[in-house]
Protein backbone atom coordinates (compact mmCIF):
# COMPACT_ATOMS: atom_id res chain seq x y z
CA UNK A 1 0.00 0.00 0.00
CA UNK A 2 3.15 2.45 -0.01
CA UNK A 3 4.60 1.38 -2.92
CA UNK A 4 1.61 -0.06 -4.44
CA UNK A 5 -1.49 1.37 -5.39
CA UNK A 6 -3.41 -0.01 -2.54
CA UNK A 7 -6.01 -1.02 -5.12
CA UNK A 8 -6.03 -4.58 -4.92
CA UNK A 9 -7.97 -7.51 -6.84
CA UNK A 10 -8.96 -10.77 -6.57
CA UNK A 11 -7.61 -12.23 -9.84
CA UNK A 12 -7.82 -16.35 -9.77
CA UNK A 13 -8.00 -19.43 -7.50
CA UNK A 14 -7.19 -22.97 -6.48
CA UNK A 15 -9.10 -25.65 -4.56
CA UNK A 16 -12.88 -24.61 -5.46
CA UNK A 17 -14.54 -23.22 -8.19
CA UNK A 18 -14.34 -19.58 -7.50
CA UNK A 19 -18.18 -18.98 -6.74
CA UNK A 20 -18.18 -21.93 -3.92
CA UNK A 21 -15.36 -20.25 -2.41
CA UNK A 22 -16.90 -16.82 -2.10
CA UNK A 23 -19.87 -18.06 -0.52
CA UNK A 24 -17.58 -19.30 2.15
CA UNK A 25 -14.94 -16.26 2.05
CA UNK A 26 -16.87 -13.05 1.56
CA UNK A 27 -18.59 -13.46 4.62
CA UNK A 28 -15.80 -12.97 6.83
CA UNK A 29 -13.77 -10.76 4.60
CA UNK A 30 -16.98 -8.11 4.66
CA UNK A 31 -15.73 -7.40 8.52
CA UNK A 32 -11.88 -7.00 7.67
CA UNK A 33 -9.78 -3.96 7.21
CA UNK A 34 -7.30 -5.45 5.40
CA UNK A 35 -6.34 -4.44 1.40
CA UNK A 36 -7.17 -7.91 0.49
CA UNK A 37 -10.17 -8.76 2.23
CA UNK A 38 -12.10 -5.76 0.31
CA UNK A 39 -10.77 -7.13 -2.78
CA UNK A 40 -12.46 -10.33 -2.63
CA UNK A 41 -15.71 -8.77 -1.22
CA UNK A 42 -15.49 -6.42 -4.24
CA UNK A 43 -15.49 -9.37 -6.84
CA UNK A 44 -17.98 -11.31 -4.72
CA UNK A 45 -20.52 -8.07 -5.56
CA UNK A 46 -19.41 -8.08 -8.35
CA UNK A 47 -20.62 -11.81 -9.44
CA UNK A 48 -23.93 -10.65 -7.48
CA UNK A 49 -23.21 -13.00 -4.96
CA UNK A 50 -25.22 -12.21 -1.78
CA UNK A 51 -24.02 -13.17 1.92
CA UNK A 52 -24.55 -12.65 5.25
CA UNK A 53 -21.80 -11.43 7.62
CA UNK A 54 -20.08 -14.18 9.54
CA UNK A 55 -20.13 -14.62 13.36
CA UNK A 56 -17.97 -14.69 16.25
CA UNK A 57 -15.20 -13.02 14.05
CA UNK A 58 -11.58 -13.35 15.16
CA UNK A 59 -9.09 -10.82 14.01
CA UNK A 60 -5.11 -12.01 14.42
CA UNK A 61 -2.98 -9.38 13.78
CA UNK A 62 -0.68 -9.44 10.76
CA UNK A 63 -2.04 -13.22 10.02
CA UNK A 64 -5.83 -12.93 8.91
CA UNK A 65 -9.60 -13.30 10.05
CA UNK A 66 -11.47 -16.16 11.08
CA UNK A 67 -15.67 -16.71 11.77
CA UNK A 68 -18.27 -18.96 11.82
CA UNK A 69 -20.06 -19.45 8.53
CA UNK A 70 -22.71 -22.23 7.62
CA UNK A 71 -21.42 -24.13 10.95
CA UNK A 72 -17.95 -23.72 10.13
CA UNK A 73 -15.21 -21.64 11.51
CA UNK A 74 -13.58 -20.67 8.31
CA UNK A 75 -10.10 -18.51 8.41
CA UNK A 76 -8.96 -16.47 5.80
CA UNK A 77 -5.11 -15.00 5.87
CA UNK A 78 -1.27 -15.54 5.24
CA UNK A 79 0.47 -18.89 5.92
CA UNK A 80 1.07 -17.79 9.35
CA UNK A 81 -2.74 -18.11 9.82
CA UNK A 82 -3.42 -21.09 7.81
CA UNK A 83 -0.47 -23.48 9.65
CA UNK A 84 -1.83 -22.38 13.13
CA UNK A 85 -5.34 -23.28 12.23
CA UNK A 86 -4.65 -26.08 10.18
CA UNK A 87 -0.81 -27.62 11.08
CA UNK A 88 -0.24 -28.23 7.33
CA UNK A 89 -0.57 -26.54 3.62
CA UNK A 90 -1.65 -29.23 0.33
CA UNK A 91 1.64 -28.60 -1.49
CA UNK A 92 -0.66 -28.46 -4.76
CA UNK A 93 -1.79 -25.04 -2.62
CA UNK A 94 1.52 -23.86 -1.29
CA UNK A 95 3.15 -24.19 -5.10
CA UNK A 96 0.60 -22.23 -6.54
CA UNK A 97 0.82 -19.44 -3.64
CA UNK A 98 4.62 -19.63 -3.82
CA UNK A 99 4.10 -18.86 -7.97
CA UNK A 100 2.26 -16.25 -7.41
CA UNK A 101 4.14 -14.72 -4.93
CA UNK A 102 7.49 -15.06 -6.79
CA UNK A 103 5.43 -12.61 -9.16
CA UNK A 104 5.16 -9.78 -6.53
CA UNK A 105 1.58 -10.96 -6.05
CA UNK A 106 -0.08 -11.98 -2.95
CA UNK A 107 -2.06 -15.15 -1.21
CA UNK A 108 -4.59 -15.47 0.96
CA UNK A 109 -5.31 -19.27 2.54
CA UNK A 110 -8.88 -20.26 2.92
CA UNK A 111 -9.98 -22.68 5.06
CA UNK A 112 -12.18 -24.28 7.52
CA UNK A 113 -12.34 -28.13 9.58
CA UNK A 114 -9.02 -27.93 10.50
CA UNK A 115 -7.73 -28.03 6.73
CA UNK A 116 -6.47 -25.54 3.93
CA UNK A 117 -9.56 -25.73 1.32
CA UNK A 118 -8.08 -23.39 -1.51
CA UNK A 119 -5.59 -20.16 -2.38
CA UNK A 120 -6.90 -16.84 -3.53
CA UNK A 121 -4.46 -14.79 -5.39
CA UNK A 122 -4.67 -10.72 -5.73
CA UNK A 123 -2.71 -8.62 -7.33
CA UNK A 124 -1.73 -4.73 -7.05
CA UNK A 125 -0.02 -2.76 -8.65
CA UNK A 126 3.65 -1.02 -8.16
CA UNK A 127 2.99 2.74 -7.96
CA UNK A 128 4.85 4.69 -11.53
CA UNK A 129 7.05 6.99 -8.95
CA UNK A 130 8.32 4.17 -6.57
CA UNK A 131 11.65 3.30 -8.86
CA UNK A 132 12.06 6.81 -9.79
CA UNK A 133 11.61 7.47 -6.46
CA UNK A 134 14.21 4.92 -4.86
CA UNK A 135 16.38 5.71 -7.10
CA UNK A 136 16.63 9.23 -6.70
CA UNK A 137 17.01 8.46 -2.57
CA UNK A 138 20.00 6.37 -3.28
CA UNK A 139 21.58 9.26 -5.47
CA UNK A 140 21.47 11.21 -1.71
CA UNK A 141 22.88 8.30 -0.57
CA UNK A 142 20.10 7.11 1.37
CA UNK A 143 19.89 3.11 1.71
CA UNK A 144 16.04 2.01 1.12
CA UNK A 145 14.60 -1.16 2.44
CA UNK A 146 11.14 -2.53 2.46
CA UNK A 147 9.45 -3.92 5.37
CA UNK A 148 6.54 -5.04 4.91
CA UNK A 149 4.06 -8.06 6.64
CA UNK A 150 3.46 -9.85 3.36
CA UNK A 151 5.27 -13.29 2.40
CA UNK A 152 9.01 -13.44 1.71
CA UNK A 153 8.09 -14.16 -2.11
CA UNK A 154 5.86 -10.84 -2.84
CA UNK A 155 8.02 -8.67 -0.92
CA UNK A 156 11.08 -9.61 -2.40
CA UNK A 157 9.64 -9.73 -6.24
CA UNK A 158 8.24 -5.66 -5.11
CA UNK A 159 11.90 -5.06 -3.47
CA UNK A 160 13.12 -6.16 -7.16
CA UNK A 161 10.73 -4.31 -8.73
CA UNK A 162 11.30 -0.74 -7.54
CA UNK A 163 15.03 -1.20 -7.27
CA UNK A 164 15.63 -1.32 -2.98
CA UNK A 165 18.75 -2.10 -1.67
CA UNK A 166 16.83 -4.89 0.91
CA UNK A 167 13.85 -5.66 2.43
CA UNK A 168 12.66 -7.83 5.40
CA UNK A 169 9.18 -9.69 5.08
CA UNK A 170 6.39 -11.38 7.37
CA UNK A 171 6.76 -8.48 9.95
CA UNK A 172 3.99 -8.54 12.12
CA UNK A 173 2.47 -4.91 13.40
CA UNK A 174 4.42 -4.66 16.35
CA UNK A 175 7.58 -5.66 15.09
CA UNK A 176 8.00 -3.09 12.90
CA UNK A 177 8.74 -0.53 15.43
CA UNK A 178 11.34 -3.23 17.19
CA UNK A 179 12.95 -3.05 13.47
CA UNK A 180 13.37 0.06 13.27
CA UNK A 181 14.78 0.60 16.55
CA UNK A 182 17.38 -2.07 15.76
CA UNK A 183 18.17 -0.29 12.44
CA UNK A 184 18.75 2.86 14.83
CA UNK A 185 21.05 0.92 17.01
CA UNK A 186 22.92 -0.70 14.18
CA UNK A 187 22.60 2.45 11.18
CA UNK A 188 21.83 5.42 13.11
CA UNK A 189 18.76 7.85 11.75
CA UNK A 190 16.12 5.51 9.80
CA UNK A 191 13.62 7.40 8.17
CA UNK A 192 10.14 5.34 7.54
CA UNK A 193 7.08 6.09 5.06
CA UNK A 194 3.73 4.68 5.80
CA UNK A 195 0.27 4.99 5.46
CA UNK A 196 -1.28 2.09 7.33
CA UNK A 197 -2.71 1.79 10.59
CA UNK A 198 0.22 -0.99 11.10
CA UNK A 199 2.15 1.68 10.46
CA UNK A 200 1.82 3.98 13.12
CA UNK A 201 4.17 2.27 15.79
CA UNK A 202 7.21 2.42 13.44
CA UNK A 203 6.15 6.02 11.90
CA UNK A 204 6.38 6.88 15.31
CA UNK A 205 9.31 4.77 16.61
CA UNK A 206 11.95 6.44 13.11
CA UNK A 207 13.57 9.45 13.44
CA UNK A 208 11.82 10.76 10.75
CA UNK A 209 8.49 9.44 9.94
CA UNK A 210 6.67 10.59 6.93
CA UNK A 211 2.74 9.42 6.85
CA UNK A 212 1.18 9.49 3.05
CA UNK A 213 -1.44 11.86 2.80
CA UNK A 214 -3.56 9.19 1.63
CA UNK A 215 -2.72 7.22 4.55
CA UNK A 216 -4.83 6.33 7.68
CA UNK A 217 -5.14 8.85 10.46
CA UNK A 218 -3.56 7.17 12.85
CA UNK A 219 -0.47 6.91 10.71
CA UNK A 220 -1.01 10.63 9.94
CA UNK A 221 -1.07 11.37 13.81
CA UNK A 222 1.81 9.43 14.60
CA UNK A 223 4.42 11.05 12.13
CA UNK A 224 5.83 14.52 12.57
CA UNK A 225 5.71 14.51 8.24
CA UNK A 226 2.32 14.26 6.81
CA UNK A 227 2.59 14.51 2.96
CA UNK A 228 -0.32 16.21 1.29
CA UNK A 229 -0.50 13.85 -1.49
CA UNK A 230 -0.30 10.23 -2.25
CA UNK A 231 3.24 10.60 -4.29
CA UNK A 232 6.11 8.84 -3.52
CA UNK A 233 7.91 11.40 -5.58
CA UNK A 234 7.30 13.88 -2.70
CA UNK A 235 9.60 11.53 -0.20
CA UNK A 236 12.17 12.67 -2.18
CA UNK A 237 10.84 16.69 -1.89
CA UNK A 238 11.17 16.70 1.65
CA UNK A 239 14.66 15.33 1.57
CA UNK A 240 15.33 18.55 -0.70
CA UNK A 241 13.70 20.80 1.35
CA UNK A 242 15.23 19.55 4.30
CA UNK A 243 18.67 20.43 3.20
CA UNK A 244 17.77 23.78 1.33
CA UNK A 245 16.75 24.46 4.91
CA UNK A 246 19.65 23.83 6.70
CA UNK A 247 21.97 25.37 4.73
CA UNK A 248 19.57 28.56 4.63
CA UNK A 249 20.26 28.07 8.56
CA UNK A 250 23.68 28.40 8.18
CA UNK A 251 23.61 30.91 6.00
CA UNK A 252 21.95 32.92 8.21
CA UNK A 253 24.05 32.18 11.14
CA UNK A 254 27.06 33.31 9.37
CA UNK A 255 25.80 36.11 7.81
CA UNK A 256 24.20 37.13 11.46
CA UNK A 257 27.51 36.73 13.24
CA UNK A 258 29.61 38.52 10.45
CA UNK A 259 27.19 41.31 11.06
CA UNK A 260 27.48 41.41 14.50
CA UNK A 261 31.39 41.13 14.64
CA UNK A 262 31.96 43.54 11.98
CA UNK A 263 29.22 46.18 13.75
CA UNK A 264 30.52 45.59 17.58
CA UNK A 265 34.47 46.01 16.30
CA UNK A 266 33.97 48.95 14.00
CA UNK A 267 31.71 50.73 16.69
CA UNK A 268 34.42 49.98 19.56
CA UNK A 269 36.96 51.67 17.24
CA UNK A 270 34.65 54.31 16.69
CA UNK A 271 34.64 54.10 13.23
CA UNK A 272 31.01 54.43 13.09
CA UNK A 273 28.44 55.71 15.52
CA UNK A 274 26.14 53.68 18.10
CA UNK A 275 23.34 54.69 15.48
CA UNK A 276 24.66 53.37 12.27
CA UNK A 277 25.76 50.23 14.34
CA UNK A 278 21.99 49.51 15.48
CA UNK A 279 21.01 49.76 11.62
CA UNK A 280 23.72 47.00 10.52
CA UNK A 281 21.48 45.31 13.47
CA UNK A 282 18.22 46.02 11.27
CA UNK A 283 19.74 45.04 7.98
CA UNK A 284 21.21 41.71 9.19
CA UNK A 285 17.57 40.74 10.49
CA UNK A 286 16.13 41.48 7.18
CA UNK A 287 18.25 40.12 5.17
CA UNK A 288 17.51 36.64 7.39
CA UNK A 289 14.41 36.84 6.78
CA UNK A 290 14.45 37.48 3.20
CA UNK A 291 16.56 34.11 2.84
CA UNK A 292 14.33 32.29 4.97
CA UNK A 293 11.23 33.30 2.46
CA UNK A 294 12.80 32.03 -0.22
CA UNK A 295 12.15 28.75 1.50
CA UNK A 296 8.20 29.36 1.08
CA UNK A 297 8.48 30.04 -2.76
CA UNK A 298 10.33 26.92 -3.34
CA UNK A 299 8.96 24.35 -5.65
CA UNK A 300 10.01 20.68 -6.07
CA UNK A 301 10.88 19.77 -10.03
CA UNK A 302 8.41 18.41 -12.04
Amino acid sequence: GTVTAGEFRMLRCTGLEEKDLLQWVAPIEVLSEHPLGRAIVDRTVDLGLRFEPAADVLRYDGMGISGGVLGQEVFAGNQRLALLMAGHIPVPLSDAAEGWQSEGLSAVYVGWGGEVRAVICCGDEIRAEARQTVSSLKKKHIKTLVLSGDACGTTAAVSREIGADSYEAEVLPEGKADFIQRLQISRGAVAMVGDGVNDAPALAQATLGIAMGSGSAIAMQAAPVVLMTSSLRRVGDTFDLAGRTVRTVRRNLFWAFAYNVAGITLAVAGVITPLWAAGAMIISSVSVIVQSSRLAQWEPEA
